[in-house]
């Protein structure tokens, strides 16, 4: 979905636990020259022994990423995320940077007179997980912000997809569901997918339902 830094760079670090969908560990890429370095520096220094089922669940979650299920997987996070940018934007929303081409969004409230931590939080009561989130030159503190981190891999993993919903009354239907495991038989669970009813459209209801149950503190002008 995205060209690979792994020929460019010298090392490449990351999440396996995020959008990877994998258990909560991290992992190191580096060119041969570096290996023994950075093992050295590790281990034993700094990381603990290893737990077997944290590496079979690496191993699961790196078998899987290799399949064309999983590519296809990206691809609909990213149309999601953009489907979620369009939703917002479409009602006057900002966003950093305007837009998306990844899997997630950072919605501006530098003009709002509520802060990130407020939505956050608001959203959480609401059953939908995002993340304060500092945007540049942010007023406010790092523990309140002016932005809001939205983003689509889990909401993907299970079967949200992009078509339009032509009113935001849709949101209303939506209720909590409980929280599904992440199936191993990834192929069969993306495509029955593609029979979900549910689109992002309604992830961006749902914020902006939020964000109208706050409106009254919205500034007329900065």
């Amino acid at each position: 979905v995205h060209p690979s830094p792994v020929p460019y760079a010298d090392v490449v670090t990351s999440t396996v636990h995020k959008s990877l969908a994998g258990p909560r560990a991290g992992f190191i890429l580096c060119k041969e020259e570096w290996q023994k370095k950075i093992d050295s520096g590790l281990f034993p220094g700094l990381q603990g022994g290893p737990l077997c089922h944290g590496v079979a669940g690496k191993a699961v979650a790196f078998g899987i990423a290799a399949t064309p299920a999983f590519k296809q997987y990206q691809k609909q996070i990213c149309l999601n995320a953009q489907a979620l940018a369009e939703g917002l934007l479409g009602t006057g929303n900002r966003l950093v940077s305007g837009g998306t081409d990844t899997h997630l969004v950072l919605l501006d409230l530098q003009e709002a007179a509520f802060s990130g931590k407020e939505l956050e939080d608001r959203l959480h009561s609401m059953s939908v997980t995002v993340n304060r989130n500092s945007i540049p030159f942010d007023p406010r503190p790092a523990m309140q912000t002016s932005g809001v981190r939205i983003g689509t891999p889990a909401a993907t993993m299970r079967g949200l997809e992009t078509r339009p919903i032509s009113s935001t009354s849709a949101a209303s239907s939506v209720r909590p569901s409980p929280k599904m495991p992440i199936s191993t038989c990834f192929a069969a669970r993306l495509s029955r997918s593609s029979r979900a009813t549910r689109s992002t459209r309604v992830c961006a209801a749902l914020v902006r339902s939020a964000l109208v149950e706050l409106a009254p503190r919205l500034p007329v002008g900065r």
